[in-house]
């Protein structure tokens, strides 16, 4: 094998098995020398200037490298199939959807949208293929989504550390210019977050946070970390500290187990002996009996009152 076919495939190795015609160029080989292979069976052509090497795996990740190839230098994939690849939940690969700088020195493309303010910021690499970032991603999936759905994207990804607040407030600066779609979306989504801190621990969590705002409380922290003199109790999903009163949510995945209702349990009791009032809401509550969650949680509005400075618990 020559060093130059010998660095072709160790480039394609690195991009799930795709490489393009001015890859090979590059390389130092020839059009005829593709064209060799092409009739051996060792290379096919998916794309206008794509090959993949024959035997590599067929994977999604292929797929998605194939289309960024397509589309040149600074392309990068977008919108929901750039959520796919961040492992945002409900969000599919296809439609392929690449962006790209715009460039009136390059052609226009198919399956591809271009945009002035797409910068190298704006992009990064994951699984070995370049990507809008999770930031970048959010902001373009907010103009083309529902409200609800972009929040819980964003509360996935921040959950996840993939976004900081302060990126947000980057990227809100640099890219709220006049009529681009999402903005308002996003500057209400960043407000949100700003008032109430650290993401909701799932998005079934964010369900639950608007009932109890639905219910009255307008006190409740997520993520609350309660102590004692010994030092950290517990870490409850919300707490509103006024009334020492913690809302648990349990989902079917993490708290159907006899181990898992053991540890809750426990936990419990330990936020009991401190002087907290605990609300444990079930999966099944939130969809199937909202009704009289809400019910439930308004009588522990009334029955719970806010401490006073004089109260020894306070």
């Amino acid at each position: 094998m020559t060093d130059a076919r010998a660095r072709l495939l160790t480039l394609a190795a690195e991009q799930h098995g795709a490489f393009t015609t001015a890859q090979v160029v590059t390389a130092g080989l020839t059009h005829a020398d593709l064209r060799q292979w092409q009739r051996a069976g060792v290379v096919a052509r998916v794309d206008r200037g794509v090959w993949v090497v024959r035997g590599a795996p067929a994977t999604p990740e292929q797929r998605a490298m194939s289309a960024v190839l397509r589309h040149g230098h600074g392309a990068a994939l977008a919108l929901h199939s750039a959520a796919w690849l961040w492992e945002a939940p409900g969000h599919r690969l296809d439609p392929l959807v690449v962006a790209r700088r715009r460039d009136e020195h390059l052609p226009p493309a198919a399956r591809s949208r271009t945009s002035r303010l797409l910068t190298a910021v704006d992009v990064t690499v994951r699984s070995r293929i370049p990507v809008t970032t999770p930031v970048r991603t959010v902001f373009d999936l907010a103009g083309r989504q529902h409200r609800e759905r972009t929040r819980r994207d964003l509360n996935h990804l921040m959950g996840r550390g993939l976004i900081r607040l302060e990126q947000l407030d980057e990227a809100l600066e640099r890219l709220a210019t006049r009529g681009r779609a999402g903005i308002v979306v996003m500057r209400e989504l960043i407000a949100e977050v700003h008032e109430k801190g650290a993401p909701a621990g799932s998005n079934l969590e964010l369900v639950v946070e608007d009932i109890l705002e639905t219910a009255g409380f307008r006190h409740m922290e997520r993520q609350v970390p309660i102590y004692d003199e010994d030092g950290l109790v517990a870490r409850v999903d919300f707490g509103d500290r006024r009334r020492r009163l913690a809302v648990e949510v349990d989902s079917d995945r993490f708290h159907g187990g006899l181990l898992d209702r053991q540890l809750d349990a426990t936990k419990t009791a330990r936020l009991e002996r401190i002087g907290w009032t605990v609300v444990r809401i079930t999966e099944e509550a939130v969809w199937w009996q909202r009704p009289e969650l809400i019910t439930r949680l308004r009588r522990l509005l009334w029955t719970n009152p806010p401490l006073t400075a004089g109260d020894p618990a306070a």
